[in-house]
């Protein structure tokens, strides 16, 4: 939903000590906030921890971090598909980030991805890269990239007839718009390629 949108503090280290940022972002139908769950518990008894604000995990690696995620509009089919382009994404995440890190804009910057948020990271890098002026200290402070299921070559390894009859029994009833297509053939398009240089 709307509200899930946009840049969320997780867990801020103490001032004297707050020395690098570090921003999960989701992948394609995922929530921002229960992509970083998992269920300890049982289906009766769920009991979700969140590796990203537990104290035994993230911050206990990272204890001078201040931990930060971003949620998209991700649903690309049904009748509340996105209908925005890579560029307009990337833009959109440089904007509150760059406002979030107005006070500390060189602090080093971890991003942590899954899947399609990796490919809206590296766009938004290659434009921090290509005007630093805008948006000073995104790309010169990046210091690392872990990047989870991101699909640099599509899903290569199913056949297609697997993604077809996966997709056909998921969605039968759905149809993808105008706007989803021309999404889809961005998102594989040959100017993508740029994004091999960030990745060591």
């Amino acid at each position: 939903t709307c509200k899930d949108e946009g840049l969320k503090v997780l867990r801020e280290a103490p001032k004297e000590v707050q020395n690098i940022d570090i921003v999960a972002i989701h992948g394609l139908g995922a929530h921002p906030d229960e992509s970083w769950c998992k269920n300890v518990g049982t289906a009766e008894e769920p009991q979700w921890r969140n590796w990203l604000i537990e104290d035994d995990m993230l911050p206990a690696v990272a204890p001078n971090a201040r931990i930060m995620r971003y949620g998209y509009a991700s649903l690309w089919f049904g009748h509340i598909e996105m209908r925005h382009g890579m560029a307009l994404m990337a833009g959109r995440f440089l904007r509150v980030l760059n406002q979030q890190r107005k006070r500390a804009p060189f602090r080093p910057l971890v991003f942590v991805t899954y899947g399609f948020g990796g490919l809206i990271v590296l766009e938004a890098l290659l434009e921090a890269e290509q005007h630093p002026e805008k948006w000073p200290g995104i790309f010169s402070s990046n210091t690392g990239l872990v990047l989870f299921g991101t699909p640099f070559r599509g899903a290569q390894r199913m056949k297609q007839m697997e993604i077809l009859e996966a997709a056909w029994f998921e969605y039968h009833g759905y149809q993808i718009p105008q706007s989803g297509i021309a999404y889809l053939q961005e998102l594989a398009g040959p100017d993508k390629q740029d994004s091999a240089r960030l990745v060591l």
